[in-house]
């Protein structure tokens, strides 16, 4: 299976820190401002200066913040846009089981996102367009941010999986969410539904999962589902609360290749998906194009 790597496939994300460098920025560095700029175009170009991300409106903000980050929790509660891009995105299926913490993408500097997007629910909801989902079939719609393209991008996803086969199609006949100004649970994180740039399906049972979902002592040190375990739902779960009914995660959601279909279809238009987190969430898809930035700087593709 073709895969595609972030351009920032050499860095290395094991030490969860940065080294104290100049302000020049390294190569790495200048090849991920790079898929930045190629990925959001609309509101990032090219800066003279090294190691800044330059906005169209004339602001640079530091690629870099050069803080050390004390565990993984601190990565994920105050990042900078290199912490943001440090781990890459495995693209296509099958995929090996993430490492500990290797969750491509929930690493998110907020200020980035919120200037794109919106700062407030009102300014994101101004953004927001209906999306025909499955336009084939059950007439659906889902509401989508058109900033930087994403409705269009959720729009291309929803006709690709349009033209599969029934058996393969029903695994996304059912979206379960989109906006919602949140934070994530747990947390004071914005999610990436605040900025109606995330859709969340809900899967067949043998394929849904979230990390969240099981118990206390298993959150504190999480083992992402492997083959043939299937663990079950604490009562009050967010399965129960959102779904209605208990989900476990056996082997199915590591080698369904059906799932694997959609996945590959979210992917080739931006999307990343939460099921490829140590932190799983099989629901959940969000609009992460620079995570799927092809470039030549990447090397042979594996």
């Amino acid at each position: 299976m073709r895969t595609t790597w972030l351009c920032l496939a050499c860095s290395v994300f094991a030490s969860m820190s940065h080294p104290q460098e100049s302000i020049a920025s390294t190569d790495s560095d200048a090849s991920a401002i790079r898929c930045l700029v190629e990925a959001y175009p609309g509101f990032l170009e090219s800066s003279e200066h090294p190691g800044m991300v330059r906005w169209k409106d004339g602001t640079e903000w530091p690629f870099d913040d050069h803080v050390n980050k004390r565990d993984f929790d601190e990565l994920l509660s105050r990042p900078c846009l290199k912490d943001q891009l440090s781990i890459p995105y495995p693209a296509g299926w099958p995929f090996a089981v993430p490492g500990a913490n290797s969750d491509p993408g929930r690493i998110r500097y907020e200020p980035f996102f919120r200037k794109m997007y919106g700062d407030t629910p009102e300014a994101v909801k101004k953004e927001l367009v209906n999306v025909s989902w499955l336009p084939g079939g059950e007439g659906k719609t889902v509401s989508f941010t058109k900033v930087n393209g994403a409705a269009e991008a959720l729009s291309r996803v929803a006709q690709e999986i349009d033209r599969l086969p029934a058996d393969t199609r029903r695994y996304a006949a059912t979206p379960i969410g989109t906006f919602k100004w949140r934070p994530i649970a747990e947390t004071q994180r914005l999610s990436m539904h605040s900025f109606g740039a995330a859709i969340d399906l809900e899967l067949p049972k043998e394929c849904q999962d979230y990390w969240e979902w099981h118990d206390k002592a298993a959150r504190a040190h999480p083992t992402y589902p492997r083959e043939g375990e299937a663990p079950a739902e604490p009562e009050g779960s967010r399965a129960e609360t959102r779904l209605g009914r208990s989900l476990a995660l056996p082997k199915q959601a590591l080698t369904d290749d059906k799932l694997g279909r959609i996945v590959c279809i979210f992917e080739k238009h931006g999307f990343i998906w939460g099921g490829k987190w140590y932190h799983f969430d099989t629901m959940h898809f969000e609009y992460r194009p620079e995570l799927l930035a092809a470039s030549t700087a990447n090397g042979p593709e594996r």
